[in-house]
């Protein structure tokens, strides 16, 4: 990282302080939560799978009672990930392989928290750095030996004051992104759910899933359609791949077509879900999708999307899943489910309402985009100086 500013090491300018090894016998109902390294996430903590410590034990493990604001290290498995404690978090203690950030005077806190969550550059160090094949762990002195820009400390709580309102920009626009999913969801329950329509088993409205071979082709190029390719938060398919037939994966087998929803059949309860639109031809999905194409006679497409990409209808397939590693349903699963099938003419006003909200909320994730390009360049430029 090219800047104007003195260049030091983490270890000159904070310590850290490793957590407590608790064993099982200091677990309880209640008390301090306690904070592993599956807690830490990249800028906040995680909040599943809870375990507990006794509030008998405060006495003993009193440096590791954390505080709002503290930062943390995970040293364990997802190497490098940076979150801070807040204040819903509390009270909760520091577990083993998982460490605090102690800090010296020399930098603001604020600062070093955006610096570390905001560039990828510490995460990808610390990768390389870690050693271990199926667990990666890095040790106190090699996370110390990472070097940062030191500007000073006025110009670090400018720096600061600039991301901070960007970050509140960035929270109110999710906040928005959440409440107009809560806008289509119950716009979904008040036009779709209270209205006394048809109801049909999705299995007789859509056609038939076609299956294919792209190795048949060898030189032919497909457009490549797999769980990767969703973007959970738009229900969009951003990242679809070019491949010859004859470098398709045994599992590129479904063939899709514009107006077909995408369902993805392997952990439901992720939402991948997608609407094929604009695609280009030829196209061809995973099988761990469910492939609905709607009998355009009586179904319209926006229609069958928005129904089965509801909350409501996902909450219906849930119970279905089978397998603890790799949950999944089947495509029947999925098909036996039943929807509201009034009139074409009325599916079509009632879309339009729907389409108002994913207008808007497209024009929201958009934003979203735009703050996050802009959160990255004032770092970015901030820490050149």
């Amino acid at each position: 990282m090219k800047n104007n500013w003195p260049i030091k090491k983490l270890g000159e300018v904070i310590s850290l302080l490793g957590g407590y090894a608790f064993k099982s016998a200091d677990y309880s109902d209640s008390g301090y939560q306690l904070i592993r390294i599956s807690n830490v996430q990249n800028g906040y903590i995680g909040e599943s799978n809870k375990i507990y410590i006794s509030n008998s034990l405060s006495e003993k493990i009193n440096q590791y009672i954390l505080k709002e604001g503290d930062i943390l290290i995970s040293l364990t498995g997802n190497v490098g990930r940076v979150a801070k404690i807040k204040k819903s978090i509390l009270p909760a203690v520091l577990n083993q392989r998982v460490a605090k950030i102690i800090f010296n005077g020399v930098l603001s806190e604020d600062f070093l928290y955006y610096l570390l969550v905001g560039c990828r550059e510490f995460e990808n160090y610390c990768l390389n750095e870690a050693a271990g094949i199926a667990q990666k762990n890095i040790s106190n002195r090699q996370v110390l030996e990472y070097k940062i820009p030191i500007p000073p400390l006025k110009i670090q709580q400018k720096i600061v004051e600039r991301l901070d309102a960007i970050r509140k920009a960035q929270e109110l626009n999710d906040l928005q992104i959440s409440k107009t999913q809560e806008l289509f969801e119950s716009t979904i329950l008040k036009d779709v759910l209270n209205i006394i329509f048809e109801e049909v088993s999705l299995g007789k409205v859509v056609l038939k899933q076609k299956f294919t071979n792209p190795k048949k082709l060898p030189e032919k190029e497909f457009h490549y359609v797999d769980i990767s390719s969703i973007d959970r938060q738009s229900r969009q398919i951003l990242l679809f791949k070019r491949i010859l037939g004859k470098n398709a994966p045994s599992r590129a087998r479904k063939e899709i077509r514009d107006g077909d929803t995408v369902w993805s059949t392997v952990r439901p309860y992720l939402k991948n879900i997608a609407h094929v639109i604009s695609l280009p031809d030829p196209k061809v999905a995973s099988t761990g999708f469910c492939i609905l194409s709607p009998k355009t006679d009586v179904l319209d497409h926006n229609w069958l999307y928005y129904n089965v990409s509801s909350d409501w209808f996902i909450n219906k397939v849930l119970p279905f899943q089978k397998g603890a590693a790799y949950p999944a349903v089947s495509d029947q699963d999925i098909l036996s489910q039943t929807i509201k099938l009034p009139p074409i003419k009325d599916q079509q006003k009632i879309v339009e309402k729907l389409n108002a909200v994913q207008n808007y909320k497209k024009s929201l994730l958009k934003q979203k985009e735009l703050l996050k390009e802009l959160f990255d360049s004032v770092l970015n430029k901030s820490m050149k100086g």
